[in-house]
């Protein structure tokens, strides 16, 4: 515990962690001021909670407390406080943004200057939740009603609580223009070293740099570093990196190397402000290493981080978008079509989020403030966000319908495959088992009613003997046989012989041969490795085709493979 307690106090304090544990804020016809507290005054009270404000529960006691008392005492300024601390220490967004509504309205009924505290509060909340049309609506209240108020501080505080939400939505040359008017506010009230004035310099050093402003950013970088460096080391690591980035601007690569690597290993990654330019070195580091080094691998490691970061951070800096782009480049590369198809979606995501919290800023920037005029209408970014969406769903039908069909083709060609790899091993079996296949097939009527009319059976028999004799001389060999020859051979005419060939063989007489060669050259393969190395012109000479081409016709119409597939297969098989 952080501070010693009476017994009564302690009693109290142990009641109020319960109580408070479950609604952060009691409303004041349920919280009871502790004993110990009732006759103190709101400096004593203020003193304590400043004092204690790390433990969230005392600094609660003292919160509701001063509220309480407040309302006790119809102090409104009191209440105005005590609800603008005690968001603070809400972690319920909507309570939180409640109690500062509650804040404001009541610091507006007793005095405008107190509520601009919470009028600030508020819009930061939006702002840090990347609602910024929201939170441009408080800033121009905020700044307004400091007018008013005669408050300067609340002045330079909106003006550059607004600069920066024009960085942040890319329009850098309005943003330059009202970091100058915020300049004006701090050179006239604070010392040169100040944290106040160094942050405002590097804010403007890198609107200078977005607008190629280079030897203007380098000034500010110098003028923060001779001036800066001791009180406000944190924003010195900033102003490094973006110097790194300018450097890399202007082509000085390993100059940009060196600083961006010193901006990044000295800068705290636990601030949250440190998230943009902890994104910003990684992106430039990955590619000076891209240029330099040409090593793909430590890049894609760097832009690796940078996609984490933004899924942790929900960060969008525009020129990140490369990194995206690179990594649908390099999986275009490697074929990789899911790894392509996701990080379309994370870019359309990305690109989705970026116009919309520009669209919803843009409607509201006030005619008062000319420099700050965004320069694209709500209408155009819309138009764009809408082309850019187009675009990429397109870009993801076509990816798409190409994975379909690389679906489709690669089940044709599975199919194809082993619808060869089964007739392969059907012609492998066949020729183990000896296996006839030249058997006539006949569904109706028998060779001799067929031919009775037509033929003799003398002369069937003799034609058919002559027949055999023929193949089991390999006469199917000869490259000139022709109908006539055979004829002649078989002692018959050119009218009966395929009669006769298409009745028992069941094939006319082109067929007859090519199925005669083929099966020769089935089994001369399967037996005769070197015959396998000769090419497929010499193999196609050796079954008696004229040319390579016929014999691939009659070696795929009688098998149903090409040739080329059957020897590749032998040739495993003799391997195997």
């Amino acid at each position: 515990m952080m501070y010693s307690l009476t017994q009564r106090s302690l009693y109290i304090y142990i009641i109020f962690i319960v109580l408070i544990s479950q609604n952060i804020f009691a409303q004041e016809k349920d919280f009871i001021i502790p004993d110990s507290l009732k006759g103190k005054d709101f400096n004593y009270l203020d003193k304590q909670f400043r004092t204690h404000y790390l433990d969230t529960v005392t600094s609660l006691v003292y919160l509701n407390t001063i509220y309480k008392k407040g309302f006790i005492e119809n102090n409104i300024a009191n209440q105005s406080f005590a609800l603008s601390q005690l968001a603070y220490y809400t972690t319920n967004r909507n309570d939180k943004l409640d109690l500062i509504k509650k804040s404001i309205a009541k610091g507006e009924e007793e005095a405008l200057y107190m509520s601009l505290s919470a009028r600030l509060m508020l819009g930061i909340n939006y702002h840090s939740h990347f609602e910024y049309e929201e939170a441009l609506q408080e800033y121009l209240l905020l700044y307004n009603n400091s007018k008013k108020a005669n408050s300067e501080v609340y002045e330079f505080n909106a003006l550059n609580r607004i600069a920066q939400l024009k960085r942040d939505i890319g329009n850098y040359k309005e943003a330059l223009e009202t970091y100058k008017k915020c300049l004006h506010y701090e050179k006239l009230k604070i010392p040169i070293d100040s944290i106040s004035l160094t942050r405002t310099y590097v804010d403007m050093a890198e609107s200078m740099r977005y607008l190629k402003k280079h030897d203007s950013a380098s000034y500010y970088y110098r003028y923060i570093k001779d001036h800066g460096y001791k009180k406000n080391n944190f924003y010195l690591n900033i102003a490094t990196i973006n110097q790194g980035i300018n450097l890399y601007e202007i082509g000085k690569l390993k100059e940009s190397g060196v600083l961006l690597h010193q901006g990044l290993q000295n800068i705290n990654l636990n601030n949250k402000s440190s998230h943009r330019y902890h994104i910003l070195s990684l992106l430039y580091l990955g590619k000076i290493n891209q240029s330099l080094n040409k090593n793909l691998d430590k890049t894609k490691r760097y832009f690796q981080t940078i996609d984490s970061l933004y899924t942790a951070t929900n960060i969008i800096i525009p020129e990140t978008r490369e990194v995206y782009e690179f990594f649908i480049k390099d999986y275009i590369k490697q074929k990789d079509a899911n790894a392509q198809i996701n990080t379309i979606n994370k870019l359309m995501k990305f690109d989705s989020i970026a116009a919309e919290r520009k669209i919803n800023t843009l409607t509201k920037f006030h005619s008062e403030y000319d420099t700050l005029q965004l320069t694209k209408s709500k209408e155009e970014i819309i138009k764009n966000l809408e082309k850019q969406k187009t675009q990429l769903s397109k870009k993801v039908i076509y990816l798409s319908v190409f994975i379909l069909l690389f679906i489709i083709l690669f089940l044709i060609q599975y199919k194809k495959h082993k619808t060869y790899k089964d007739r392969f091993n059907k012609i492998i079996s066949e020729l183990d088992t000896h296996k006839e296949k030249n058997t006539p097939s006949y569904t109706s009527l028998t060779t001799e009613e067929k031919l009775l009319d037509v033929i003799d059976e003398t002369t069937i028999n003799t034609i058919v003997d002559k027949l055999t004799e023929f193949e089991e001389k390999e006469g199917f060999l000869q490259k000139d046989i022709t109908l006539s020859i055979l004829a002649k051979k078989c002692t018959t005419n050119t009218k009966y012989l395929p009669k006769i060939i298409n009745a028992y063989k069941n094939k006319s007489f082109v067929n007859y041969i090519n199925s005669l060669r083929v099966d020769y050259i089935l089994k001369e393969l399967k037996e005769n490795t070197t015959l396998q190395k000769y090419t497929i012109k010499t193999i196609s000479e050796e079954a008696g085709f004229n040319t390579p081409e016929s014999f691939a016709r009659a070696f795929k119409n009688k098998t149903g493979i090409r040739p080329s597939y059957y020897i590749r297969n032998l040739k495993k098989n003799v391997e195997n």
